[in-house]
């Protein structure tokens, strides 16, 4: 069987978009915000399921890494599905971002803990 590899660049405007979907409804159940800044797409988070003295700042560059773990990691997911078709449609301006607060929930996870952790 013949595999085919195809790179993606990651456009910055996505990351953004998953990080307001993210922040405005993803991640509440777990997480606490501050300093949340959607133009720079940069803001403060922690974990209140676990508490800890660590905040964590995020910005396009987390979500950057969260795409990547997902999509290398958690392929099989819907999650996974749903980011991948959006980041291949990105750049084309085709109007499709098949992801929701839940997936982009697990773009910031990955980006901050390296994982899924909570669902």
């Amino acid at each position: 069987m013949a595999t085919i590899t195809v790179t993606y660049e990651i456009q910055t405007a996505l990351c953004k978009d998953l990080l307001i979907t993210a922040i405005e409804g993803g991640i509440n159940y777990w997480g606490a915000v501050k300093d949340y800044d959607p133009e720079n797409g940069t803001v403060k988070v922690w974990d209140e399921v676990e508490p800890s003295t660590t905040v964590h700042v995020v910005d396009v560059t987390t979500i950057e890494r969260g795409i990547q773990i997902l999509l290398e990691g958690y392929a099989d997911t819907t999650a996974a599905k749903n980011i991948s078709k959006s980041v291949a449609n990105y750049p084309s301006g085709k109007v499709f971002f098949d992801f929701d607060a839940s997936d982009a929930d697990c773009v910031l996870q990955c980006g901050i803990f390296g994982e899924i952790i909570y669902g």
